[in-house]
């Protein structure tokens, strides 16, 4: 890259499946508030509209949803190569499979390098056998054509590696806004705003309802823990389309007086501050972005114990580990934390104190801003 190159900032396409507000999408959105604007002009590619849109918007970040719900979607293939062309940006950053799906061929056509970061697998071990075996080589399809593939956990990496000859890899794990996330600052009053009572143990679910977080065994885990423990609540909070199946399960168990299922909303740190325990019960998960939230806001982490939560989180010493195909056990961990308030103080300090030497955003995105240079720079 010659002195002229350096005297602008990059162009980068981040490209996202969905305008809907989950990990990567929150991930997007941290890297283009972070961004140094005098090294990076970022510019955000969706395939659905929704909150992430508008956050974007009232950021002033130019924003182009070109509309469809399927990995290789051949029908927008051709629109997306016209988007490019006309956007000329320096890199073209894809986050999750579905975006990278729809990219590699004008990106290839164009000849800009693409970066694809993995917020965990497609595949994974609870999937039918044809499924499992066709994302899996969909992930080496799509990973072989990408000029450099990030891995937001060294599990990832690793399973890449193992699994299908993973190559051009690197590792950047996820960051959280130490500043959003601060437990020191005054939050509305999340509790009195449903009714919770300050003597009632708070647990929170804040995700989305779908297969992937494993909602069904979380309630499932809740009706047993009723059976140990009396005085708590939980909040459900989040969309999906597996909320009206969480919904009717909650009814069959009698669970509707226990948890209180609310929509998706921003004010996250606000409902982390009302917290006592965060769960996190998914099958798997990439570097659970959720996680690292929770623990910033001085919270005692239950989470499953895979993937890049294992990155994160120390059994009893920075967090607790339950299995996910076993709701008694989910069951008996929150017992046991619901019951020991010194034990959930203990975790919640060491947690808090891990993320903030370790997984500040700035952090992660100054190492982005840097790999976006070096693309250049080498390509």
């Amino acid at each position: 890259m010659d002195q002229k190159v350096l005297k602008r900032p990059l162009k980068v396409v981040l490209s996202i499946r969905q305008g809907q507000v989950g990990g990567g999408e929150s991930h997007v959105l941290e890297l283009v508030k972070g961004f140094d604007k005098s090294l990076v002009e970022p510019v955000v590619l969706s395939f659905t509209d929704g909150e992430m849109i508008d956050r974007l918007q009232a950021m002033n970040t130019p924003v182009q949803v070109i509309p469809t719900t399927t990995p290789f979607d051949v029908r927008v293939w051709g629109k997306v190569k016209r988007f490019l062309s006309n956007t000329a940006p320096d890199i073209v950053h894809a986050h999750g499979t579905r975006a990278a799906s729809n990219l590699f061929w004008s990106t290839r056509a164009l000849k800009l390098p693409l970066l694809y970061t993995v917020h965990g697998w497609s595949f994974h071990k609870t999937q039918p056998k044809t499924t499992y075996y066709t994302r899996l080589y969909t992930e080496k399809f799509i990973t072989r054509r990408a000029a450099l593939n990030i891995c937001v956990s060294n599990s990832n990496e690793e399973d890449g590696k193992k699994l299908f000859g993973l190559k051009n890899s690197m590792v950047i794990h996820n960051g959280v806004d130490l500043g959003k996330f601060d437990p020191t600052r005054t939050y509305p009053d999340i509790r009195q705003e449903y009714g919770i009572r300050s003597d009632e143990i708070l647990i929170g679910y804040i995700s989305r309802v779908t297969y992937q977080k494993n909602p069904l065994n979380f309630i499932r885990a809740i009706a047993q823990l009723k059976k140990a423990v009396q005085n708590f609540k939980v909040l459900m909070v989040g969309d999906g389309d597996m909320k009206d199946e969480a919904l009717a399960l909650a009814a069959e168990l009698n669970l509707q007086d226990t948890i209180i299922f609310i929509k998706f909303r921003s004010d996250v740190p606000a409902i982390l501050q009302a917290l006592d325990i965060f769960c996190l019960p998914s099958w798997w998960e990439g570097f659970s972005i959720g996680l690292l939230e929770a623990m910033a806001m001085n919270k005692c982490v239950v989470c499953s114990s895979v993937d890049g939560n294992k990155e994160i989180v120390s059994d009893r010493s920075t967090g607790y580990f339950m299995q996910p195909e076993d709701p008694q056990q989910m069951a008996d961990t929150l017992a046991y934390l619901c019951l020991h308030p010194a034990a959930r103080a203990q975790a919640a300090e060491k947690g808090q104190r891990l993320v903030r030497e370790q997984f500040s955003a700035t952090k992660m995105i100054r190492r982005v801003e840097n790999l976006y240079r070096d693309t250049v720079l080498y390509a």
